[in-house]
């Protein structure tokens, strides 16, 4: 136990090694070097252990965690944290995926994690601490917030454009449609009909279409042609139709954009 721990803080829970906690090589190697915050917690929410990747989430020095409890230290995060330590203390069971909030106040920026909590237990099967291990989200969080941005501006966009627009995920099944495509067809997302927008083909033309589309769905490729759709008063109306892949990073294909041209 260091020197400067906290004189209250009871004897570090003896791994199965039978070193002290913090006097094990290979694991004081893995805390220096982790890509990850860790730390180790004593039943009453003290810090054993901790590294220094862990100390970005309130910006105190490993020092200064040391001894002290979680309240003393995130006092923001506390009523959470001892109630993880708590549930695991008392069923032995892990807490995985709890995602938590930066607490440093010299920086104004919101910086989030997703935190992994599990038991050690002692030689008699008690739990005697609970290992913590946390993964930076920060950049994640940031780029969901902007791709949400930036589809409502698609979808304020596409709601303005004369065309019928709507997308698919992988397998070509609609989750989105503008107001134009509802106003011509009366079809609302919520129902099998627009996930099945082949059902307001003209029937002389629903298995070209499939072929296409099938075709389009299996190689990534995209398709154009013309067809007719039903609309909601009972008449099928030409329209140059486009469908063309989204894709990822790695050039997947992770999702459709289609659009109706009135011809």
């Amino acid at each position: 136990m260091p020197d400067h721990a906290h004189p209250d803080v009871a004897a570090d829970p003896p791994p199965s090694s039978g070193l002290p906690f913090a006097q094990q090589p290979a694991l004081q190697l893995i805390y220096d070097t982790a890509p990850i915050g860790l730390a180790f917690l004593s039943p009453d929410c003290r810090y054993v252990h901790i590294n220094q990747r862990l100390t970005e989430i309130c910006g105190l020095s490993i020092e200064a965690h040391l001894g002290r409890t979680v309240r003393e230290c995130v006092p923001g995060l506390a009523d959470s944290v001892e109630g993880i330590v708590r549930s695991i203390v008392a069923t032995g069971k892990p807490v995985i995926g709890v995602e938590v909030v930066g607490q440093r106040p010299d920086q104004d920026g919101r910086r989030s994690w997703i935190t992994y909590w599990h038991p050690l237990r002692g030689a008699d099967g008690a739990v005697v601490g609970v290992n913590v291990a946390a993964e930076e989200i920060t950049e994640r969080k940031r780029a969901e917030a902007a791709l949400r941005t930036r589809e409502g501006q698609f979808h304020t966009l596409a709601d303005a454009i004369p065309q019928l627009v709507w997308m698919a995920d992988a397998e070509g099944r609609i989750y989105w449609i503008n107001r134009q495509w509802f106003e011509y067809t009366g079809v609302p997302v919520s129902t099998g009909g627009v996930h099945d927008w082949q059902v307001l083909l003209a029937p002389g033309s629903r298995d070209e279409v499939s072929r296409a589309w099938t075709y389009s769905l299996r190689n990534g490729t995209p398709l154009e042609m013309e067809l007719s759709l039903l609309g909601k008063d009972g008449r099928y109306r030409p329209f140059l139709t486009r469908a063309v892949p989204l894709r990822d990073a790695n050039s997947s294909v992770c999702g459709w954009i289609g659009t109706h041209v009135d011809i």
